[in-house]
């Protein structure tokens, strides 16, 4: 495996189609990276990292207006942004390969949102606990005060 321990350290990553049960699904050798200049390639797993996307998507707020952990919050984006996150169907075939179609056209937010995720991983921020938030909110000035859930309406 692999973890960047400087934060403002470059990590070359792909997206691979490699069946990994986690994040980054494996970290190119170094006897290829010195082709490269010294430069590994983190394959990122896909796969899972869409289906992580796509379970954390479908958690509702908790009824006292707390967020469960991996919630997504989502900014007011118009339609076609939520349309390309979710641009692709999961299907499982006979054999167990696991492969997803696009639905939409266009799918960079999901693109996005997987690199996003696999960058997190191998920067450790997908084990933070509430001390690690607490700690990068305080250092930052940020308020750690519950902000309020507004419900949608729609009004169609």
């Amino acid at each position: 495996g692999m973890k960047a321990v400087a934060p403002r350290k470059i990590v070359a990553i792909k997206g691979s189609s490699w069946e990994s049960l986690n994040f980054i699904a494996r970290v190119s050798k170094e006897d290829a990276a010195r082709k490269r200049q010294n430069v590994r390639i983190v394959s990122i797993g896909t796969a899972f990292a869409k289906q992580q996307i796509y379970d954390s998507l479908r958690q509702e707020p908790n009824a006292d207006g707390t967020f469960p952990p991996g919630y997504i919050h989502n900014p007011m984006y118009e339609d076609v942004y939520f349309q390309g996150l979710c641009s692709e169907v999961r299907i499982i075939h006979e054999n167990g390969s696991i492969t997803c179609q696009r639905a939409f056209p266009r799918n960079e937010p999901l693109d996005l949102k997987v690199y996003n995720k696999g960058a997190a991983a191998i920067l450790g921020v997908d084990h933070f606990t509430d001390v690690h938030w607490d700690r990068l909110e305080r250092n930052f000035g940020i308020s750690t005060k519950a902000m309020p859930v507004t419900p949608v309406v729609d009004s169609a």
